[in-house]
């Protein structure tokens, strides 16, 4: 079960995915005990598709969990404690939490680099993890340097249409969107949205991910019905395969109403943003 958890997880099939896991979960904590392998890998796939979905607390718990029991039974440098470290500091960062996500990955990183080098993918990937938290920290200059070291080098070692530099590739345009740079953000956000369609599908996070990005760029050049087009697709997506309670959900809905009152459309804006308050309201409880 867990293997074809995993499976639907890549696809962007979380929810399925995270039932799916939890049954694994019971069953194994049960027969195979806390601490067993097959046990770890499926809390490991749990956290991500918790993750995937928005659930960031719950996935950083999971998290901890893993690196204490991975960090005991198979040591603190071993692949499975790393891989645990990385993504906790992604769960971190999408906290909010982005100190505390450098100091993770700056941690991690020293160690790779140490046992498998600068140029493996565990390596690259915990460097654009790095260059997340330090942009979201406002040092956007360093964040941009960092990511132009890493590209290059996803493309060589990874490959130029690996899921991988897709992000690295994502990540980069929009931190040139933030810094006003719209015309090359929009061309490598088109790039990233080709090669995301064609290697993970069209109702992949990643790939949804960068569409409401692109959105967002389009929004900014002042392409406000392309904009509004492209955002309604996501949402439409996102509603199908999320769900409309969702956080990533949430989030599209309050662009698509930015993009309506830019628009002049007063009423079709208020009746996304009641929309999206009704279902923060019903997942969060009153403010």
């Amino acid at each position: 079960m867990t293997q074809f958890g995993c499976i639907l997880n890549r696809e962007g099939h979380d929810t399925e995915a995270e039932k799916l896991e939890r049954e694994a979960l019971a069953g194994e904590h049960r027969i195979l005990g806390r601490e067993n392998p097959l046990m770890l890998e499926t809390i490991h796939i749990l956290a991500a598709i918790l993750q995937g979905q928005g659930y960031y607390d719950n996935a950083e718990k999971q998290e901890r969990e893993l690196i204490e029991i991975e960090t005991r039974t198979q040591g603190p440098e071993s692949a499975q404690t790393l891989r645990s470290m990385n993504n906790l500091g992604n769960a971190l960062w999408y906290e909010g939490r982005y100190a505390e996500a450098e100091k993770e990955y700056r941690q991690l990183i020293d160690v790779e680099r140490r046992v498998w080098g600068p140029d493996h993918a565990y390596t690259l990937k915990a460097m654009q993890g790095l260059a997340l938290a330090i942009r979201s920290q406002g040092r956007l200059e360093e964040a941009e340097r960092l990511y132009r070291e890493v590209l290059p080098t996803d493309r060589r070692v990874l490959g130029p249409e690996h899921q991988d530099t897709a992000r690295v590739m994502g990540n980069l345009a929009t931190l040139l969107s933030s810094e006003g740079h719209l015309a090359d953000a929009a061309k490598l956000l088109r790039e990233t949205l080709r090669i995301l369609s064609r290697t993970v599908g069209s109702e992949h996070p990643d790939t949804l991910r960068s569409k409401h990005n692109f959105a967002d760029v389009l929004f900014k050049e002042g392409h406000l019905l392309e904009g509004e087009r492209l955002q309604r697709e996501t949402l439409a997506t996102q509603f199908r395969v999320l769900g409309p309670d969702n956080p990533y959900t949430l989030r599209r809905q309050s662009l698509l109403a930015d993009i309506l009152i830019r628009e002049g459309r007063y009423a079709d804006a208020e009746k996304i943003a009641r929309q999206t308050f009704k279902a923060q309201f019903r997942c969060l409880g009153p403010p």
